[in-house]
């Protein structure tokens, strides 16, 4: 369907708007996960090693850009990937939503843009964007190929498609078999086992091939919190919340209200083959993951895809409820965005600002956790500061820096080795990424 002059503009706009907001939200030093991705990429050496690195902060592609530009490289430098792959994703939204119409594409291109979940993975050096861009591009190879039956098929393309969603990041394997029952649904009347493997059959058997090769060095997991359903619950809020920009709800209320929400949009797409798309993704497959079990429910992170494909059921649902959602998100987004590009996820090179503004020729530090010394380590080394960690106890460091999740609270005057250390700088994390941290300096 050929586009209007002015929709162009509009979708135009919403990828510049995109890209300028992931480079202002990608300025800041990198927190917890992302430095741990930098070591091990470091670490690798090789792109032969970042395979066998056999960590679920290992996110393939990722890890061989940050070999590419090397440790110490700016931040955005090791963010470039997911800045181009969630800038890019929005174009490629607006193509998916537009099968529907012009006003379609242009609010996919304009929620994908802003919704601050895409802006928070879009500006991190991690694997999360080029994931979703992936699944979006098979998305969008599926549905043109149910909507047109008599061309070829684009199998070739749908599995590398898949393949680089899978080498991105492991959770594009949970889109998997919702794209298969999607698939299956659309093919209903017409042999539906045997068109879907022509159509997903090499996809599903080389991204599992991937997935196999990103396993077979082991998959340690950095932090693991068994299942339960208030975190699941918690999880899907938190989702909820930066996908749809709505802070004002509580989470509870929210989490009822999108899901309300969306098996609605499904009831009115019935007849679409699309809404079984939605359907599987944002309602079936979190129901999966709470009746599997599954550890690690509370991060919002791993429910992306949902995410994805509610934004794009938004766009394409009946003006009546799409226009007055995507105003409320739009809203909510800017401010959303605009308090992650002030806020940084926290810095933590202003630790290292603070710690050279005290011991310019370079000092030692200690950390509380050792999970929190590759926040410093690169940060260190993005400015050129010589930071060296001390492990043992004593002799005490010149700082000691500490970090935080929730509403913990930050010691006031800790000591090590006898020595007491005074607060000289930190930041809380107001986002969905990051930690709040405190840099403390030794008493002369």
């Amino acid at each position: 369907m050929a586009l209007s002059r002015s929709t162009r503009i509009s979708i135009i706009a919403a990828t510049l708007v995109a890209l300028s907001v992931r480079v202002a939200a990608a300025r800041g030093g990198l927190w917890l996960d992302e430095a741990w991705s930098a070591v091990f990429a470091r670490d690798a050496s090789t792109a032969i090693g970042v395979l066998r690195i056999g960590h679920d902060n290992n996110h393939i592609l990722n890890s061989w850009w940050l070999q590419i530009v090397g440790w110490g490289a700016p931040p955005i430098a090791m963010r470039a990937v997911s800045i181009a792959c969630g800038t890019a994703a929005v174009p490629v939204a607006a193509a998916v939503a537009g099968r529907t119409g012009p006003r379609a594409a242009m609010l996919g291109a304009w929620l994908f843009a802003l919704s601050p979940v895409l802006v928070t993975y879009g500006s991190e050096a991690r694997g999360y964007a080029p994931m979703l861009l992936a699944l979006l591009i098979a998305i969008l190879l599926i549905g043109r190929s149910i909507d047109a039956p008599d061309k070829p098929k684009p199998a070739i393309g749908i599995a590398l498609a898949l393949i680089v969603g899978t080498l991105a990041q492991l959770t594009m394997l949970f889109a998997v078999p919702a794209l298969i029952g999607w698939t299956l649904w659309a093919y209903r009347g017409e042999r539906p086992v045997a068109s879907t493997i022509r159509l997903l059959g090499p996809g599903v058997v080389l991204s599992g091939g991937a997935a196999a090769a990103v396993l077979a060095g082991g998959l340690a997991i950095g932090s693991y919190t068994p299942f339960s359903v208030s975190a699941w619950a918690d999880g899907l809020g938190e989702l909820a919340r930066y996908t749809l920009a709505i802070g004002w709800l509580p989470k509870p209320t929210l989490l009822v209200l999108t899901v309300a929400g969306t098996a609605a949009l499904v009831v009115a797409g019935a007849r679409e083959h699309r809404a079984a798309l939605t359907g599987l993704t944002v309602l079936a497959f979190p129901i999966a993951v709470a009746v599997l079990g599954i550890g690690n429910s509370g991060l919002a992170r791993y429910y992306l895809i949902a995410a994805a494909v509610l934004l794009l059921a938004i766009a394409q649902a009946p003006r009546i409820a799409a226009l007055p959602l995507s105003i409320v998100i739009l809203g909510g987004s800017i401010l959303g965005d605009l308090d992650l590009v002030q806020n940084l996820r926290a810095d933590p090179r202003q630790a290292i600002a603070a710690m050279a503004s005290a011991r310019p020729g370079g000092a030692t530090y200690a950390v509380e956790a050792p999970r929190d010394s590759a926040v410093i380590d690169v940060a260190a080394a993005q400015v050129g500061y010589a930071a060296r960690l001390v492990e043992a106890p004593c002799p005490a460091a010149d700082f000691l820096f500490v970090t935080r999740d929730g509403d913990a609270p930050s010691p006031d005057s800790p000591r090590r080795c006898g020595v007491a250390y005074t607060a000289i700088a930190g930041a809380r994390t107001t986002g969905l990424s990051g930690n709040h941290w405190q840099l403390y300096l030794r008493a002369r």
